[in-house]
């Protein structure tokens, strides 16, 4: 079963997510969840960089297990705007990514203990993910959601 909205940055894809503006509403952060990342996901940030997720457990930002779906669109390339974002998603240039959504600053800071210099270029090329109400979506494929223990 798959859910669909928008989300905001997404790592894999800018999803509305990750377009960088989130636009779900309600989203509580579940605690009870994590991601942990075991292979290097697909995005437009450098090889080096995206390869740094890689051993990481983060938050979901979900009540379930299974990944969902969303609109997604790249991070760099993506609208930036509330109306460019609409725009995006009206004129088909939105496309249907299946992942596990996570809370962007969240995912940075976890990353930036292991690899700072990773985190350094979210903070350079992508601020605008650090905003509250941001997320990323981790590709299905790159890692499994499990319960914190």
């Amino acid at each position: 079963m798959s859910r669909r909205g928008f989300a905001a940055g997404t790592l894999c894809r800018r999803s509305w997510p990750v377009a960088p503006h989130l636009y779900i509403r309600h989203i509580k952060m579940v605690s009870t969840l994590k991601l942990v990342i075991t292979e290097v996901p697909p995005g437009e940030a450098p090889l080096w960089v995206r390869e740094k997720w890689v051993g990481l457990s983060i938050p979901l930002v979900q009540s379930t297990t299974k990944p969902l779906e969303f609109r997604t669109t790249g991070l760099l390339a993506g609208p930036l705007g509330f109306w460019e974002c609409l725009v995006a998603l009206f004129s088909g240039k939105l496309k249907r990514e299946t992942g596990f959504l996570v809370e962007s600053k969240v995912a940075i800071d976890l990353l930036s203990k292991s690899a700072p210099e990773a985190a350094s270029w979210w903070f350079e090329n992508t601020p605008h993910l650090l905003r509250a109400k941001q997320y990323f979506v981790f590709h299905e494929n790159c890692g499994h959601a499990q319960t914190i223990e």
